[in-house]
């Protein structure tokens, strides 16, 4: 794979990237962290670099250069959202899940997040992008806005529950989750009623919710 990673990544990064795409590049780059044979763009954050970069506003010129420069671009996001969350209040710069919430809405229009729970998920997640972002494979969606919708409803419910993927998506398939709208109007009963989510978990969520 033609990669090129970003000089100012970390050097765990970087060798990680060499370790997946075998050869790499590393040159300063003028937005995104990552770039595939000069097409694909994605910009890799921790769940607390994210917040920062929302309270700065520093993501949103982020996305925008990546759409003005790349043919596609992605952001991952990867780590606890709900602990950044927590611990921005703890620190005393309290960051809410409307912020949260809200700064995804906004970045939607430029650019698209996708969200996971560690590193090694962000970089398999990345290989996969670069792939079938660049294979000419016809993917066609009937529905290409909801689509994007529900993923994004399906990440918030992973971030906000503290739940895998998995469970995320048979709630949000369940209740048909198009929108926040769909999501507040959820019950602890109805959250409860997914195999394998339990009483902490639609504690956990309805908290943020409610």
């Amino acid at each position: 794979m033609n990669v090129t990673v970003d000089s100012r990544e970390t050097e765990k990064r970087k060798n990680k990237a060499k370790k997946i795409f075998k050869e790499i590049e590393i040159r300063q780059l003028e937005c995104g962290d990552y770039v595939y044979e000069d097409k694909v763009a994605v910009e890799l954050k921790t769940a607390n670099d994210f917040i920062n970069s929302v309270k700065s506003k520093r993501i949103y010129k982020q996305a925008i250069k990546m759409a003005e420069t790349y043919e596609k671009h992605y952001i991952i996001v990867y780590g606890n959202m709900q602990s950044a969350i927590s611990q921005t209040h703890y620190l005393g710069h309290p960051f809410s899940v409307n912020h949260y919430v809200g700064s995804l809405a906004s970045l939607s229009q430029t650019t698209q997040v996708l969200q996971v729970s560690n590193e090694s998920q962000a970089f398999k997640l990345m290989q996969s992008l670069f792939k079938k972002s660049t294979d000419n494979k016809n993917r066609f969606i009937i529905k290409p806005t909801q689509t994007h919708e529900k993923n994004k409803m399906i990440s918030i419910v992973m971030y906000l529950g503290g739940m895998n993927s998995e469970k995320a998506t048979e709630l949000v398939d369940k209740f048909e989750i198009d929108n926040l709208s769909d999501l507040l109007k959820l019950r602890k009963k109805d959250i409860e009623s997914v195999k394998g989510i339990g009483f902490k978990t639609s504690a956990k969520l309805m908290r943020w919710l409610k």
